[in-house]
């Protein structure tokens, strides 16, 4: 289990981090013959405070799902940067207690709310 914050004033540079580090999370764990890998893509930047906060939500219950066959999952949740503490809140209680199966990547660029 593995997390990673990726932050920075360019969003490009960010995307491309992102896109890296998803890359070779999946590459490292393709050497397990008997794992198969679960990718899922939550996109923050959305128009509205709900949207967001849905968003960051189905992205949480992604990670939380315990896997019946053994599959590592990386959940991808893309651009938080304008989320508030409460449209947060899902994810800092998954961050207490997170599911050993799940890398889970978080980007933020530009200022953070």
């Amino acid at each position: 289990m593995t997390i990673h914050l990726i932050t920075g004033s360019d969003p490009r540079l960010v995307s491309d981090k992102v896109s890296d580090i998803t890359r070779e999370l999946i590459k490292s764990m393709a050497t397990d013959e008997n794992r198969s890998t679960i990718l899922e893509t939550h996109d923050a930047a959305v128009a509205s405070s709900q949207e967001r906060e849905d968003a960051i939500r189905r992205a949480v219950s992604s990670a939380e799902t315990m896997s019946l066959f053994g599959e590592e999952r990386v959940v991808v949740i893309r651009e938080i940067s304008d989320a508030t503490v409460a449209e947060l809140a899902s994810l800092v209680a998954y961050l207490e207690h997170p599911v050993d199966s799940t890398h889970l990547v978080v980007s933020a660029s530009g200022k953070l709310a």
